[in-house]
This record gives C-alpha cells, structure tokens and sequence, in this order.
C-alpha cells in the first residue's frame, strides 16, 4: 500500500491487528524533496496524518505509535547530542 492513500494505511494496520505502529515512511533525501516538493509532502505529513488517524480511528487495538524524525529538524548545533 501508500501512505498516501488513507484505506491502504487503515486496512494494513486493521487486517494485521497490529499493535505497536513504528511509523519509519518518509523521503529522506534534501535532492528528491526540492525536485517533488509535492509529492514529498503527501508522502511526509499526510502520510504521518494518515497513520495517526487510522490509530486513532482503531481505538484501543493500537497501544502505542513511534514517530521516526530527523536530526535536521533541530538544525545546526556545536554541541552534540542534541
């Protein structure tokens, strides 16, 4: 399925009674984002959306979700970790 594609996302994590979600799905890579800045976006955050909104929507069979980020959402920093 897509992540775009909000019955795929439902249906897969219904069908599979899944109860932990580790939400992984993006493009990554700065290239490919500025040369589909659209196609980025549906996938990255309607993507997101459409995982947390089928768990929300399943009710108590998802326990829990894991969000993956980017340390490029911090920027730059001279002290590491973060």
């Amino acid at each position: 399925g897509r992540l775009e594609d909000y019955a795929d996302v439902e249906r897969a994590i219904a069908d599979h009674e899944v109860y932990t979600v580790v939400h992984l799905a993006a493009q990554t890579l700065v290239g490919p984002a500025l040369a589909a800045p659209l196609a980025t976006f549906e996938a990255n955050v309607r993507g997101t959306w459409h995982v947390l909104e089928a768990c929300r929507r399943l009710g108590t069979q998802v326990a829990r979700v894991v969000v993956a980020s980017s340390d490029k959402a911090y920027g730059d920093s001279p002290v590491l970790p973060y």
